[in-house]
């Protein structure tokens, strides 16, 4: 998802990625599903089984577990703040945690072509000193909608043909 705002003669560029479900459904469907699995478990476990117990146990745990971690990565955001002099693009979940300043006389947007044709694009801005990856978590439609975006904001764009893979 990609929001346009403008405060004061800056803009500001706010990316999140697409998310399916918010925290509180997550939980409602981790509890139905765990519900369910320690249902069958205690069921076992009276028929005599009861060693099923510790596993069904171990099941719904790694399965609360990687649903937070799943819907924890969703609530990341990029901002990315543009006035005349610099731009600054900002990463963190409900908090900058990293941040990155660029001349903006210097930037250019950096458009790396995907090597198969459903896989998205790769945006980058590049100064003289720093190349900053952005909308590493957004789909085909909103990393177009975010180039055209920052085309409207006067940046200049050029393409590269490879996908490189950049982490930051």
């Amino acid at each position: 998802m990609v929001i346009v705002q403008t405060h004061k003669g800056a803009n500001q560029l706010i990316l999140k990625p697409n998310r399916s479900a918010s925290w509180v459904q997550t939980k409602h469907l981790l509890f139905v599903l765990g519900g369910v699995s320690l249902t069958i478990a205690l069921a076992w476990s009276f028929a005599g089984a009861w060693v099923i117990l510790p596993f069904a146990g171990l099941e719904v745990g790694l399965l609360a577990f990687l649903m937070h971690r799943v819907c924890f990565a969703t609530y990341q955001q990029q901002v990315i703040h543009i006035n005349d002099e610099d731009i600054y693009v900002q990463l963190g979940v409900y908090k900058p945690a990293r941040g990155w300043r660029l001349n903006k006389i210097n930037v250019k947007v950096i458009v790396v072509e995907p090597d198969h044709p459903d896989d998205p694009l790769g945006l980058m801005l590049q100064d003289q000193k720093q190349c900053v990856e952005i909308g590493t978590f957004l789909n085909i439609d909103d990393k177009k909608q975010l180039l055209d975006e920052l085309k409207q904001f006067g940046l200049s764009s050029r393409k590269q043909g490879k996908t490189i893979n950049m982490s930051f």
